[in-house]
C-alpha cells in the first residue's frame, strides 16, 4: 500500500469507526451483524466514502460472508488487515467477532 493510499486509508477508518456503528445501531438496533445492503446503505447515507467500503465489511460481518462480497470492492484487503486497520480506531468489543 502507497503512503497516499494508506493515509486516506486510516482517515477512512477513524470515519467508518467513529460514524458507522452508532448509526447502525440507531437505526437498526444492536445486532451481531448486519447485511452487506445495510452497511452499504447507511454509509452512504451518512457521507461515507463508499471506496473504503471494505471496512465496513470486515468490521460488521462474518469473514465467510466478507469473502464472498469483496470481489467488487474499490480498496483491496484482506479481512484480517482491514479489520487490524478498525481496532486502531475502534474497541474489538464492538466489532462483529471473529469467527
Amino acid at each position: 500500500m502507497g503512503p497516499i493510499l494508506y493515509l486516506r486509508t486510516h482517515y477512512w477508518a477513524k470515519r467508518y469507526a467513529t460514524e458507522l456503528r452508532p448509526t447502525l445501531v440507531m437505526i437498526l438496533g444492536e445486532r451481531k451483524y448486519y447485511t452487506t445492503c445495510q452497511i452499504k446503505a447507511v454509509s452512504e447515507d451518512i457521507g461515507l466514502n463508499l471506496k473504503f467500503l471494505v471496512l465496513g465489511y470486515a468490521t460488521f460481518l462474518p469473514q465467510d460472508r466478507f469473502e464472498t462480497e469483496k470481489q467488487g470492492l474499490k480498496v483491496k484487503l484482506t479481512y484480517t488487515q482491514a479489520r487490524a486497520i478498525m481496532a486502531k480506531y475502534m474497541p474489538r468489543s464492538l466489532m462483529a467477532p471473529e469467527d
